[in-house]
């Protein structure tokens, strides 16, 4: 595999530094969406304002009408007769601002999807996006160091996924485990300790990304436990570009750095069905394995089929369950009527393992040394460049985080 030379690039952001803006998708619905709220407005990106708001903590419905030939929307007050209003994305803006009694930020967009439904979408400049990101990510009772290593990984991943949008995608990222799991920051129960650890992190490291020698933003996977040993990339996604691999004796102490996963031949059947067809599993095997070690493709044997089929590890995972099967770091027994996992580590474990981050940081290391151990092959530069990141998507200042 092709690996890229990396840049690990600190900066003194100054004052006119540009502000990236993410859109990130929080929900997806099939025609209409409730929306509740106090003072809520309804307006179009283009500025023209639609005649409905609630002055009160009450509900309006949002729904799509049409796409083509033009894009339709009704909005209405409870069971009031509806407006109908025409155009692209809607904005939604309003204190309190829940979409189906879930809490998002504000404001929010509403993009008809090409087919029919609609995206629920969060436009947030990538610092407070990371707010709602390191809380769900990391716990901040962790070391600051541990934490600062987080912000970093996840600005990073966030800015090459911006460099992978299509043009005319609705969206940069998902908000769940897809991309980096996010919740609006707003309104996460958090302490205000432990938030302002969040902040800390953040600002402590503002500006800060994980480049490739092109000057692109690496696309840095992390992942909870690596089992001693972190991962190559194209073994779990194809085509993916890595920064080295590591070992790391620290990652057997977390809670998931031994696991055992007992399933039923019933269980094992009902999953491998949906990508095999049915039948009765007899036997599951390891064909080959990564450079890691861990299991690359296995083989399953049915029963009164002559030929043995073929899977991914990753794919297998994916069957059972994520967090069932915690690694491709496992072996496989069959018990009469049941199979036997046992394995090591816990994600995917390509990048920076969170829990050897953790452990790192309690031995005093400093966040750009815990990243230069899990990214090998990047290097670190001058600390005092001074550079300016370009806004990719509106080229808006940057603005505080609210505290």
């Amino acid at each position: 595999m092709k690996l890229l030379w990396g840049i690990f690039v600190t900066a003194v952001i100054s004052t006119s530094w540009g502000a990236e803006v993410v859109r990130v998708r929080l929900h997806s619905f099939n025609k209409s969406v409730r929306v509740s709220g106090l003072g809520v407005v309804a307006q179009f990106n283009r500025g023209s304002v639609v005649p409905i708001m609630i002055p009160r903590l009450q509900a309006l419905k949002v729904r799509l009408v049409s796409v083509k030939p033009i894009i339709k929307w009704e909005v209405s007050k409870s069971k009031d007769l509806g407006a109908f209003v025409y155009g692209g994305p809607l904005q939604l803006k309003g204190e309190f601002l829940q979409i189906d009694n879930k809490w998002v930020p504000s404001p929010i967009y509403l993009y008809p999807k090409p087919q029919g439904g609609i995206d629920v979408i969060a436009e947030l400049d990538i610092e407070r996006y990371l707010l709602g990101v390191l809380p769900s990510e990391m716990p901040l009772s962790w070391p600051m160091e541990a934490l600062k290593a987080q912000a970093v990984v996840a600005r990073s991943y966030a800015l090459a996924r911006l460099d992978e949008v299509q043009k005319g995608q609705q969206y940069h990222l998902e908000n769940n485990i897809l991309d980096q799991v996010f919740k609006p920051s707003e309104h996460l129960q958090i302490a205000p300790q432990l938030k302002a650890r969040a902040l800390r992190a953040i600002r402590e490291t503002e500006g800060q990304y994980l480049k490739n020698k092109l000057g692109s933003p690496v696309k840095s996977y992390y992942h909870a436990d690596c089992g001693g040993r972190t991962e190559v990339a194209s073994y779990v996604w194809e085509g993916a570009k890595g920064f080295g691999t590591t070992r790391d004796r620290t990652c057997p102490k977390s809670p998931s750095g031994r696991w055992r996963l007992e399933l039923t031949s019933q269980q094992i059947n009902q999953a491998l069905a949906k990508y095999f067809g049915p039948g009765e599993v007899e036997q599951i095997s390891v064909l080959s394995k990564t450079p890691t070690r861990r299991n690359w493709l296995l083989s399953v044997k049915y029963k009164d089929q002559p030929f043995k089929k073929v899977i991914n590890s990753q794919k297998l995972r994916e069957l059972l369950g994520f967090m069932r099967l915690k690694s491709t770091h496992f072996s496989v027994t069959q018990h009469v009527d049941r199979f036997v996992f046992v394995g090591l580590g816990f994600g995917h474990g390509v990048g920076m393992c969170q829990w050897g981050a953790r452990s790192q940081a309690y031995q005093g290391k400093s966040y750009t040394s815990i990243l230069s151990h899990y990214y090998p092959r990047s290097r670190f530069e001058d600390n005092q460049l001074k550079m300016t990141l370009t806004a990719k998507s509106r080229g808006e200042k940057i603005t505080p985080l609210d505290l």
